[in-house]
């Protein structure tokens, strides 16, 4: 019974992950396209001078809710997750050819102005 138990809770652990995935929407396609141009407009005016290095590479989870507006679930960067959530959080967005309550993940990179 102990080696059934130790064969399916990895089994059930592989379902999970693979149906998770599932829900994952690739950045790829005209209206995902369009959609990561009006992020990138929406990140441009971040200011990272302030922090040590000149650039960062950030992983951004969202999703587009039912009113078209962007949801940030979470970032891989401890630094910047509240200031890319407060810049991108409840935006509307332009794109309206999206689907709604999927999980979005967009690669984001930070660089220093140089103005």
């Amino acid at each position: 019974m102990k080696t059934l138990n130790n064969l399916l809770i990895p089994l059930f652990a592989i379902i999970l992950s693979t149906a998770a995935m599932s829900y994952t929407v690739s950045m790829v396609g005209s209206s995902t396209e369009k959609l990561r141009k009006e992020i990138s407009e929406k990140l441009k005016n971040i200011d990272i001078r302030n922090y040590n290095t000149s650039d960062y590479d950030i992983k951004v989870q969202f999703t587009i809710n039912d009113e078209n507006e962007m949801v940030v679930l979470k970032t891989d960067h401890e630094v910047f997750d509240h200031l890319i959530k407060n810049t991108l959080n409840y935006k509307s967005i332009e794109v309206k050819d999206v689907k709604r309550n999927s999980l979005y993940i967009i690669n984001v990179k930070l660089k220093t102005s140089m103005a």
